[in-house]
């Protein structure tokens, strides 16, 4: 993406949060490039997730599972495990 300054001063907030989501914005003055405005590097997938809206954080809290029924499996897993390898 190419942005003038003067429409890059207009909409700061707006560029650098482009920016924080992973795009790369080349700035220009009369049509010359001067600058590149990018994400911080060094960002892992986690962070990106969040930023980009794909991945919610945690409350720090763990869900109550009390009411939940517990699965019962008709057999062991190491049995479906040794059929699928075919022992």
């Amino acid at each position: 993406m190419e942005v003038g300054i003067r429409e890059l001063k207009r909409r700061l907030s707006d560029y650098v949060d482009q920016a924080s989501r992973g795009e790369i914005i080349q700035v220009t003055d009369r049509g010359r490039p001067k600058a590149i405005l990018a994400p911080l590097p060094g960002r892992g997938r986690l962070e990106q997730g969040i930023a980009e809206g794909w991945i919610r954080p945690g409350n720090g809290k763990a869900p109550d599972l009390s009411g939940r029924r517990r699965y019962k499996p008709s057999r062991p897993t190491a049995d479906v495990i040794a059929e699928d390898r075919g022992d």
